[in-house]
């Protein structure tokens, strides 16, 4: 569409040289301010003025008016004409925006970026002629083969706005790293060790008098303590034995689990084993 106002162009021409003028008065009144300080630092009376600057009020010049190619376009319209024209590369929503507000596209709106988003995902639900590719990059659904637009499709993780496949492989290629280089175990700490847990079985062997009494004894606290027993078969387990146990298929609550039956020292043999003869520990869930 051509400019039907043929003084647009030297208006334009105008407020830019207005705004140049403007930014170097600006600069030399900070030099001046500049050299009175100096002055007085330095003790110096200035010198008598023998002409008078009279003082220029500039006034903000006026926003200019940009002839747009967005006229009369909303945001999701003029988010895809900049996708289109964009030479078959991807953006993101972020360079999107840049580009809308570098043409004069005004947006009432604290993330502007955020906002070219959402009005492409509602264009791609309502006319599918764009598609988010990954790593927050969008593109023209014209440009790419039919297999293309099926593996984006499907390796699209809507959730983060990311790749899955090649955010699998990042983390994963991440953990390897870390493995490597830094950390000698993976996962959550151990909360204790298998001496803490074995100072809790020779103090319930010896006759402790309570639970609490034992977890004491292996200088842990008494949730701790009775978590691993709730969720692992603990009663199975001796010093010297892998730590932690293989974790119960069915956790137990800890009234399911009296003192008497923890590593009862009548039941076990010297090694600390139950006897195939003997009578086996039993622990089973309350119904």
């Amino acid at each position: 569409m051509v400019n039907s106002d043929p003084y647009e162009a030297a208006a334009l021409s105008l407020r830019e040289k207005e705004s140049r003028l403007i930014a170097e008065l600006d600069a030399v009144r900070k030099s001046l301010a500049g050299i009175s300080a100096a002055r007085e630092a330095a003790g110096l009376q200035p010198p008598e003025a023998t002409t008078t600057i009279p003082k220029i009020e500039v006034s903000p010049p006026p926003p200019a008016v940009l002839p747009s190619k967005y006229k009369g376009m909303g945001l999701e319209a003029a988010s895809t004409k900049v996708l289109s024209e964009s030479d078959r590369i991807e953006l993101t929503g972020k360079q999107i925006w840049a580009a809308l507000e570098a043409a004069g596209f005004t947006l009432l709106s604290d993330r502007p970026e955020q906002s070219v988003s959402w009005a492409l995902r509602k264009r791609e639900r309502k006319e599918g002629d764009v598609i988010l590719v990954g790593d927050g990059k969008w593109g023209m659904v014209s440009w790419y083969s039919a297999e293309r637009l099926r593996q984006l499709r499907a390796r699209r993780n809507n959730a983060s706005t990311r790749n899955s496949a090649e955010h699998i492989e990042k983390t994963k290629a991440g953990i390897a790293n870390a493995r490597k280089t830094r950390l000698d175990n993976w996962g959550p700490r151990r909360r204790i060790t298998a001496e803490q847990m074995a100072a809790a079985y020779h103090a319930i062997r010896s006759g402790a008098k309570s639970k609490l009494a034992a977890a004491k004894a292996g200088g842990m606290v008494w949730p701790t303590f009775n978590f691993y027993w709730c969720n692992y078969e603990m009663e199975r387990w001796k010093p010297g034995d892998d730590f932690p146990p293989q974790r119960r298929a069915v956790p137990l609550k800890s009234k399911d689990i009296p003192l008497k039956e923890m590593w009862p020292s009548d039941a076990k043999s010297a090694n600390g084993h139950s006897k195939d003869s003997g009578p086996q520990l039993l622990l089973q869930p309350t119904e």
